[in-house]
């Protein structure tokens, strides 16, 4: 069996890794998620309290977004504009709500301590 190897995080890669792009990546909701994915994957690397604030200012950012959404469907609808054509609206809205459902679990789970966040990884 493989001698077990042990990982840690420097402070020279946890200051690459958590530079304001990521914070960026985290905080702010893009038509384009695989930023926000690939973010996720590297949310580690930030301190917690830095991460729980993206996370948050994503929620929401997400949280205007809908209500834009939602306002703009209504009006859609009062137009008279038949349901086939808002399906697109409908879609964004449908994947944003999941979007932010999410991250509000992901930040209980943060604020209740039920995430290590740790920064050695044993392989």
């Amino acid at each position: 069996m493989p001698e077990r190897r042990v990982y840690e995080i420097t402070d020279e890669g946890r200051k690459g890794a958590g530079h304001p792009g990521l914070c960026q990546f985290l905080e702010k909701p893009d038509a384009d998620r695989s930023r926000f994915v690939a973010a996720v994957s590297l949310m580690g690397c930030l301190p917690l309290a830095e991460a729980q604030r993206a996370l948050r200012g994503r929620a929401s950012s997400i949280e205007s977004v809908l209500a834009r959404l939602e306002a703009h469907m209504r009006a859609m609808a009062n137009s008279g504009l038949p349901e086939i054509l808002m399906l697109e609206v409908e879609c964004e809205q449908t994947l944003y709500t999941a979007e932010l459902d999410w991250v509000r679990r992901l930040l209980d789970r943060l604020d209740k301590g039920e995430l290590g966040w740790e920064t050695t990884v044993e392989l």
